[in-house]
């Protein structure tokens, strides 16, 4: 029978998490597997059902340090907290900013207009030609 074994990250592979204030405090998160973050991006956002909801929460809560962990969930059992998935600061608005981080975008939210973007390629020196249609009409249009 084949068996199947998961390989162990060692110390050296461990990355640096990612640290802001949430209410004052320093949080801080790590970055989720690849299993992890395929089964939160799987539950879909913010159109989750209440069950997707439950097992979201468990992974994002999981994704940060143990001081992180037990204060989040202080939070969420706290009613009079106003900490909420989807509120202003909640965990949607977090997931939103580690999620940015994690992918190397600029997280500030742009002032005013946007900033034009940067030209990556060869720029064209000449135009494009208009190429007429060589198709023909159908038949459905005949009739």
């Amino acid at each position: 029978m084949k068996e199947f074994v998961t390989a162990v990250k060692t110390e050296d592979e461990a990355e640096e998490g990612i640290t802001f204030k949430h209410n004052g405090r320093e949080v801080t998160f790590y970055r989720p597997s690849k299993g992890q973050q395929t089964m939160m991006l799987a539950m879909g956002g913010r159109g989750m059902s209440e069950e997707a909801i439950g097992h979201f929460i468990h992974l994002w809560i999981n994704l940060g340090d143990d001081d992180t962990q037990r204060y989040f969930q202080d939070l969420l059992l706290d009613r009079k907290s106003g900490f909420d998935i989807d509120s202003e600061g909640g965990i949607f608005d977090i997931w939103e900013h580690l999620t940015e981080e994690w992918s190397g975008k600029d997280s500030q939210k742009p002032s005013g207009s946007r900033a034009s973007r940067r030209a990556t390629g060869a720029k064209s020196t000449g135009t494009t030609p208009v190429r007429a249609s060589t198709s023909s009409r159908s038949r459905s249009l005949d009739s």
